[in-house]
């Protein structure tokens, strides 16, 4: 019987298509997501349009039963990004939700119910500081730094007593050729007595022996994939359906520490990126 692929976290779809390219490189044809779940219809929606084989159950993952949707068929793979704003370094002063936080219980519940063959976990790397909450200053809930991990650890020994093995790294999507430096948690689970093998980068650091030697690519940019002739709002107006015209919206202190630190590096550093964008070879910086 073929194994499925579930995606219990689908958002717009990023994650699906990313497995179904492995799932082809790997020889497997055809390969789609059998089933995705997201409480967000609009992402949903989105997700149905670029993979239209896949059955979409727009639920909280708390409603739907492992079990009735599986209906017996092998799990090759299930693939989890729980909502990770109560972990993240760029979250400001949002306060915490108790059920946004515990999310990742679900996935040891799917794993209790139909064991999945391969379970993957992608987060911010902070989601290892999962602990409990205690009652701060102001009167509201914050995590208690005391007992920070805690709750991360008791997650894990859940998996491993269901026989796991386990492993986790931090990674940089710009290492395998993504245009970003983002740097996340990847966590992989395996009960089939299989190991755990992560793929060895291939780009780096532009000023590395190993790009110089040309045994990496360089990392690709952001600048290389920007269509500069779009024209766009900047991230200081709020777009409206009226297209440029919007009204000013508050950016958090992260962010615009964030923006900052953009500036002094590829604005005012010694390599500025420069593009033009003015006829008759006039250029911003």
């Amino acid at each position: 019987m073929r194994e499925i692929v579930i995606d219990s976290f689908a958002g717009g779809g990023g994650a699906s298509t990313g497995i179904e390219w492995a799932l082809h490189a790997m020889g497997a044809p055809d390969p789609f997501v059998d089933i995705a779940i997201n409480h967000n219809g609009a992402a949903l929606a989105m997700h149905a349009a670029n993979h239209p084989s896949t059955i979409h159950l727009e639920s909280d993952i708390w409603t739907v039963d492992p079990l009735s949707q599986t209906v017996g068929r092998p799990v090759g793979l299930l693939w989890a990004s729980p909502d990770c704003r109560h972990f993240s370094r760029t979250k400001g002063q949002t306060p915490i939700s108790k059920n946004v936080r515990g999310l990742a219980w679900s996935i040891a519940h799917w794993a209790e119910q139909c064991h999945p063959r391969i379970i993957m976990l992608e987060n911010v790397p902070e989601f290892q500081s999962w602990g409990p909450l205690m009652m701060g200053p102001n009167g509201d809930e914050i995590p208690d730094p005391k007992r920070a991990g805690e709750t991360y650890r008791a997650w894990i020994s859940r998996f491993k007593k269901l026989g796991y093995r386990i492993d986790w790294r931090k990674l940089s999507a710009c290492d395998y050729g993504a245009p970003t430096s983002r740097e996340r948690l990847y966590i992989i689970m395996r009960n089939d007595g299989q190991p755990i093998v992560w793929p060895a980068p291939t780009h780096g650091d532009p000023r590395s022996d190993a790009v110089i030697e040309e045994k990496l690519l360089p990392w690709d940019t952001a600048y290389d994939i920007v269509d500069w002739d779009a024209a766009a709002p900047t991230i200081f107006v709020e777009s409206t359906r009226l297209g440029m015209l919007g009204m000013a919206k508050e950016r958090a202190e992260n962010t615009m520490s964030r923006v900052a630190r953009g500036v002094e590096r590829f604005v005012l550093g010694d390599d500025p990126c420069v593009v033009d964008l003015w006829p008759r070879g006039k250029a911003a910086v």
